[in-house]
């Protein structure tokens, strides 16, 4: 839905979703699952990925940099990743603000309510 709006390559983005918090080592505490998460992607072939080496090099500095945002980047594929994972924040009871993300979508109400009501554990907390 996000990439389709703000032309994101979407391949990156679902596979980023897959792979992002794959090699969390628990729901808390876990600042490496995202270096560690872009090892695993690096260990993988492009085949296997389905993807080119730009698209592989863009999934792996999303999941390395998901947590920390150190990456200085205007990739809309990198940003549209990071944005995508705030919308899951519900299930660890944070509602993402929406003046904090960066792609100009998210500003959009009618959008916003429709990805929050996606997530069921969020969708009556936060209508």
């Amino acid at each position: 839905m996000i990439a389709e709006d703000n032309g994101a390559n979407s391949k990156v983005v679902e596979l980023f979703a897959f792979f992002h918090d794959s090699m969390r080592e628990n729901d808390n505490r876990d600042p490496m699952h995202g270096c560690r998460a872009a090892e695993l992607v690096e260990s993988l072939t492009l085949d296997f990925l389905g993807i080119n080496q730009e698209e592989k090099s863009l999934l792996m500095t999303a999941c390395r940099h998901h947590t920390d945002r150190l990456s200085e980047t205007d990739n809309i594929t990198v940003l549209t990743c990071w944005d995508s994972d705030a919308l899951d924040l519900g299930r660890i009871g944070v509602m993402p603000l929406q003046n904090v993300y960066i792609l100009i979508w998210l500003s959009r109400k009618a959008l916003f309510n429709t990805a929050m009501n996606k997530v069921p554990r969020m969708s009556e907390n936060y209508k």
